[in-house]
C-alpha cells in the first residue's frame, strides 16, 4: 500500500490493494462482486475550500453503496468505457448522475470515476446568480444529466489533479474550486435532464429497489445462502430475480449472495480473538457449510487463507 499527502491536506493520493482503504477516503463502500488477484485501485481525494473532489480506478468488479449528506449535492461521472451501473443505470461519458440530499448512492463494475460533492447552498447560489434553469432532485432522489459538457468537466477536474501534484495549482488556492464550480454549473446549463423513467430505466429503477430489499433481508435474518429462498422471501419468480440483480448490479444473485457472506466472514475474523473464535465457527455463522469451500472462496476473494486474517489480525479493531 502507497499513501502520499502533499502540504495541507489539499490533496490525497492512494494506491493501495485494500479497498477498504479506498472506501475510507472515498466516503462510500467498496464491496468486491467476485474473486480478483486485483484487489484494490487508486483514489486521488482534493479538497477544494468546500468543495470535495475524487477521482478514481477501482481494478476490479465492485458494488459501491453509501448515502449522500443533506447539506451537499454529489455528482458522479464515468471517465472511462469500461462496463459499470450506477444506481441501475449504465452510464456513459457523457453522462452524470445528479444525488440528491440523503439519497443512497449504488454502482457497480470496474470502473474509472470521479464525484464533485459540493454544499447546496454553494451550488444553488451560483445556479441562482447565473439564472440557470435546473430543478435539482428532491432528497433522497437522483437524476440523469446528458450533455458533452460532462466530458469537459472530467477535463478540469483532471487539470485539477494534474496542477495539484506539479505544484502548478497551490493548495488552498480558490481559483481551482471556482474552475470546477465553473464547469459544473455550464454543464448543469446545457444538460438535457433525463429524470423521467423511461419503460427500461423504470425497470431498472425496480431492479434497484429488489437489491435493497435483498440487503434489508440478509441484515435482519439468518445467512440466507439458496437463491431460491431469497426468491421466496422477496415474493418474487426466480427469473425476475435474476434479470432484476444484472440490471442493477450487474452479477447473479448466488454471486451477490457469495459476496455478503464473506464480507460478514471477514469482518468477523477481522475483529475476534483467535481464542474466542475459529474459522468453522466463522463459517458457519455465515452460512458456509463445507469449509474447505469456503476457504477456497474465501482465498479467491481476499488473497489469503481465512485462518491467516484471523492469526494476523487477532481482534485489531477492538
Amino acid at each position: 500500500m502507497t499513501i502520499d499527502i502533499l502540504p495541507d491536506l489539499n490533496i490525497l493520493t492512494i494506491i493501495t490493494d485494500d479497498l477498504d482503504e479506498l472506501s475510507e477516503h472515498a466516503g462510500t463502500a467498496m464491496n468486491p462482486l467476485g474473486p480478483s488477484d486485483r484487489r484494490g485501485g487508486t483514489l486521488v481525494h482534493m479538497a477544494l475550500g468546500d468543495i470535495i473532489v475524487n477521482q478514481g480506478r477501482v481494478n476490479q468488479p465492485i458494488h459501491i453503496q453509501g448515502k449522500v449528506p443533506h447539506d451537499v449535492y454529489r455528482f458522479a461521472l464515468k471517465l472511462d468505457s469500461t462496463p459499470g451501473q450506477w444506481n441501475g443505470i449504465p452510464l456513459e461519458s457523457r453522462h452524470m448522475l445528479v444525488h440528491g440530499p440523503g439519497s443512497e448512492v449504488e454502482g457497480s463494475g470496474g470502473q474509472c470515476w470521479a464525484t464533485v460533492t459540493i454544499p447546496r447552498t454553494n451550488l444553488e447560489d451560483q445556479i441562482d446568480r447565473r439564472q440557470v434553469p435546473w430543478e435539482p432532485p428532491s432528497p433522497g432522489r437522483f437524476s440523469t444529466v446528458s450533455h458533452p459538457s460532462v466530458e469537459e468537466l472530467a477535463r478540469q477536474i483532471d487539470t485539477v489533479r494534474r496542477g495539484l501534484c506539479s505544484g502548478d495549482i497551490t493548495p488552498g488556492s480558490t481559483q481551482a474550486a471556482d474552475g470546477v464550480t465553473d464547469a459544473l454549473v455550464s454543464t448543469l446549463s446545457g444538460a438535457t435532464f433525463e429524470s423521467r423513467l423511461t419503460p427500461d430505466r423504470r425497470s431498472r429503477w425496480r431492479s434497484t429497489e429488489i437489491v435493497h430489499m435483498t440487503d434489508a433481508l440478509l441484515a435482519e435474518s439468518e445467512p440466507i445462502t439458496s437463491v431460491g429462498e431469497l426468491a421466496i422471501r422477496l415474493g418474487i419468480s426466480q427469473r425476475w430475480m435474476r434479470e432484476a440483480f444484472r440490471l442493477a448490479v450487474g452479477t447473479s444473485p448466488k454471486q451477490y449472495l457469495t459476496a455478503y457472506g464473506l464480507r460478514g466472514a471477514r469482518n468477523d475474523l477481522v475483529t475476534e480473538m483467535p481464542s474466542e473464535s475459529s474459522v468453522a465457527d466463522v463459517a458457519l455463522r455465515w452460512g458456509f457449510w463445507h469449509l474447505s469451500r469456503f476457504a477456497e472462496v474465501y482465498d479467491d476473494y481476499y488473497g489469503e487463507h481465512p485462518s491467516q486474517t484471523l492469526q494476523r489480525t487477532g481482534g485489531i479493531n477492538r
